[in-house]
């Protein structure tokens, strides 16, 4: 028994249609892990209203071997890990391994813990005009209207500062970023079962760009 989702993929496994949600401890129901990554990332793919509300899915594709649930399955059930040490699921990330990545597919994604996209959230160019981390908020603060902000350690918000100039607020802001990254990974990543060694040189590969950029007043634009 086959099924077609999200109008590209196919279902080619044993289980098929509602049989793909399974329930937990307190009775509710939830999906099959694998199949929950591999719906989701259907989504991501094919639904114009998350494109439009993420930018960061706005041209994201389908490696065609991946249309196959089964071979996602596959892919999955052949990864180190699936928890996080807090006990949640680890998320496909398809952009950390390869920067700019927009195709989901079994070479280039990998599962991290979700903290670890949360860190390396707005790494994109803002479509404001303002450098990433940076808003403008003139009736916040006159004399210094431009605002730094970010995720920061352990996902909560962090406000770096108000400054005179967007470029200020941005290196400001580059910093900032670059200390976060580096403490997560030492102080939270390298605890987690899920720990792989390409994924910290990738995020430390990122704070040698935060702080290049930084140290040469260029504006980061893709993290």
């Amino acid at each position: 028994m086959t099924r077609v989702v999200r109008g590209i993929a196919i279902n080619d496994t044993e289980i098929c249609g509602p049989a793909c949600t399974t329930r937990d401890e307190y009775g509710r129901k939830q999906n099959y892990p694998d199949y929950a990554l591999w719906y989701g990332m259907l989504v991501r793919c094919t639904c114009e209203k998350t494109k439009q509300r993420n930018p960061t899915y706005k041209c994201v594709t389908c490696h065609p071997e991946w249309l196959l649930r089964s071979n996602f399955k596959l892919w999955y059930n052949e990864q180190p890990c699936y928890l996080s040490m807090d006990g949640t699921r680890l998320d496909l990330d398809k952009d950390i391994l390869v920067r700019g990545n927009t195709e989901y597919g079994p070479d280039r994604c990998c599962l991290v813990p979700r903290y670890l996209n949360t860190i390396l959230g707005s790494g994109l160019h803002s479509s404001s005009g303002m450098p990433m981390w940076v808003t403008f908020q003139p009736e916040v603060n006159s004399l210094n209207p431009y605002r730094s902000s970010m995720s920061g350690i352990n996902s909560n918000y962090l406000h770096v500062g108000c400054f005179p100039t967007a470029l200020d607020a941005h290196k400001a802001a580059q910093l900032a970023k670059a200390e976060v990254i580096s403490h997560t990974i030492e102080h939270k990543y390298k605890l987690e079962p899920s720990y792989r060694q390409d994924v910290a040189q990738a995020l430390r590969d990122r704070v040698d760009q935060l702080l290049s950029d930084a140290a040469n007043n260029i504006e980061t634009k893709l993290l």
